[in-house]
């Protein structure tokens, strides 16, 4: 997970949330992930969700400029 969080293409505190993050970035094989996370503190991260990249965070990264193939 630390390899998505640090290629990150989009990394951002979700709506309505204090504490609870989204990312999207790169698994070590190369596949674009789905990570959701909130901080423990400034050093630690808790992930408690991690898959493969869906349509919605696709669309999310489309928005923000980033070309995406939804094959």
């Amino acid at each position: 997970m630390e390899t998505a969080l640090s290629t990150a293409l989009l990394d951002e505190l979700m709506e309505e949330f204090d504490n609870k993050y989204a990312a999207v970035g790169f698994d070590m094989n190369g596949n674009l992930i789905e990570v959701m996370y909130n901080l423990a503190d400034e050093d630690m991260a808790n992930i408690f969700h991690a898959m493969k990249c869906r349509r919605e965070f696709l669309r999310m990264l489309q928005e923000r400029g980033c070309h995406v193939d939804f094959d």
